[in-house]
């Protein structure tokens, strides 16, 4: 795991780029100064495929933020707080816009439906079609991530200490699964055959049985800490993740619960790489962040080669800026942002 090519964007400040791999390709968002867009750019050659310019007239009104990055058959989908956008995957050329407001969105797609969580509310757009056929609010204070299918019913967490399962027809809520206490959830559910699994800000890891939303089985852990998790379906294992309140992250076995290793240590945005590995950013006690892979059967962290440790500076090359995110990965490569909006490429 070492290094493979720095991609200097240009990016005035941090600001979520929305990678996304497809095959050798990247495609990212970058904000600077005079300009906003969407690149496509060959990783292996370094080459831009290509490039779309946000509009003056929605640059003007202060788009700051770009959410999703989700492929549907040769296109690629993004939303602003104002609008859903798609592009064709091979020259960037817009193929659809909708004007739907929204709020700090997650994107998926189920079919040729795009479902799109925003706030309290789940929006249900029919791709071929171009419209929204349904619109659906919750007795939440929001919902957590994007929607997830499974066995052609969807799942999405919420605020409220539960998971909703709801009708892919009419949204309505069919069944949940409660955590204790009125915690967030926090992260979207693990769905691993007949059993929802996950973390929250409350005390426990709880399994549930799918069918029948009673708890199966729950480990006890640190309230209030941030929770984060990779589950590994066919391992049968999620990992669990631990920060700020704890600093920890454990791998439980899916099936009874019982652990099989845990660590003492303060791993952030940890993703699911492959087979063997994950990755994420070990923070320090000084607040320096270093890009680590995590073997998933002994939880050993191993560091990238000729990748700097990110902190806060206000010095260069990361000014003012606390922590790396959104790491994302092809079959080749793993990528990551950092505060300056410069994106490592690591060969894996």
């Amino acid at each position: 795991m070492k290094l493979y090519r720095k991609i200097e964007t240009g990016a005035r400040t941090y600001n979520y780029f929305c990678p996304v791999f497809v095959g050798d390709r990247l495609i990212y968002f970058v904000l600077n100064n005079d300009s906003a867009f969407i690149r496509c750019e060959d990783v292996v050659e370094g080459d831009v495929v290509w490039e779309y310019f946000v509009n003056d007239a929605f640059t003007s009104r202060c788009v700051q933020q770009l959410y999703g990055g989700i492929v549907w058959q040769n296109r690629i989908i993004f939303a602003t707080e104002r609008m859903i956008l798609s592009l064709d995957l091979e020259t960037g050329t817009e193929q659809s816009e909708m004007k739907v407001l929204t709020d700090k969105p997650d994107l998926s797609v189920v079919g040729n439906n795009l479902f799109v969580t925003s706030a309290n509310e789940i929006i249900k757009i029919d791709l071929i079609k171009g419209k929204i056929i349904k619109r659906k609010k919750y007795r939440v204070k929001w919902l957590v991530g994007p929607v997830l299918e499974d066995d052609g019913k969807l799942y999405v967490a919420t605020s409220n200490s539960k998971i909703l399962r709801i009708s892919n027809d009419d949204l309505t809520e069919t069944l949940n699964y409660k955590y204790p206490g009125t915690w967030s959830v926090g992260v979207p559910a693990g769905i691993v055959g007949d059993r929802i699994v996950g973390s929250s800000y409350s005390q426990y890891v709880i399994c549930f049985d799918k069918n029948t939303g009673e708890p199966l089985w729950q480990k006890k852990k640190k309230a209030g800490s941030e929770p984060s998790q990779v589950i590994d379906a066919d391992k049968g294992i999620i990992y669990s993740c631990e920060n700020i309140n704890n600093k920890h992250i454990t791998a439980l076995r899916i099936s009874d619960g019982k652990k099989l290793w845990d660590k003492e240590t303060e791993i952030w945005e940890i993703t699911d790489i492959d087979s063997k590995s994950m990755a994420g950013f070990l923070k320090s006690d000084n607040g320096d962040y270093e890009f680590v892979q995590i073997d998933k059967m002994t939880g050993e962290l191993i560091a990238a080669q000729d990748i700097p440790k990110m902190h806060k500076s206000l010095e260069e090359p990361f000014r003012s800026y606390s922590m790396p995110m959104e790491i994302v990965h092809s079959d080749r490569f793993v990528a990551f942002v950092c505060g300056t909006g410069d994106i490592y490429q690591i060969q894996w």
